[in-house]
């Protein structure tokens, strides 16, 4: 059941002719949050892959700026890409393309990287990430197989 902050919350969401869809969506996703807080083994299991997956696509920034022949800390570089990382997923663009470098490039000049410098790692990254996994997808979409097409009924 619902609290009263959700109540309010999903009856704003279900105004209009096409929110109906996300407050059915967003229904759905309270349910799965709410699974997941009862479930404390879960919810520390899913926070620590989540870190590490984090530290671990950092540690990818951080040797990218080491190729690029400059050197910045470990922290500076899973900052950076921490911020950039969810800065793209707020934006809902397809990989957070042009928001998610942006912020790359922004993290790091606050940092002193000369902007030439942050948009070259940007583009890297991209193309270390964001290319692998647009190949793997066309892949994995190539491979499922689909039904049969069925001949259209025949109108007498």
């Amino acid at each position: 059941m619902p609290t009263s902050i959700e109540r309010w919350a999903l009856a704003k969401l279900g105004k209009g002719r096409f929110m109906g869809r996300v407050q059915e969506g967003a229904t759905v996703m309270v349910d799965q949050f709410r699974k997941l807080m009862k479930a404390p083994l879960l919810l520390a299991w899913t926070s620590a892959l989540t870190l590490i997956n984090f530290i671990a696509m950092g540690a990818q920034l951080w040797l990218v700026m080491l190729s690029l022949a400059h050197r910045v800390p470990i922290t500076q570089a899973v900052a950076a890409n921490s911020t950039s990382q969810v800065a793209g997923i707020l934006s809902t663009l397809p990989f957070g393309i042009g928001s998610q470098d942006a912020i790359l490039v922004t993290v790091f000049a606050g940092y002193g990287v000369t902007v030439s410098l942050a948009a070259s790692a940007a583009v890297l990254m991209r193309a270390t990430t964001t290319i692998p996994l647009a190949l793997a997808g066309l892949a994995a979409y190539l491979m499922v197989e689909k039904p049969e097409a069925r001949p259209a009924m025949e109108v007498e």
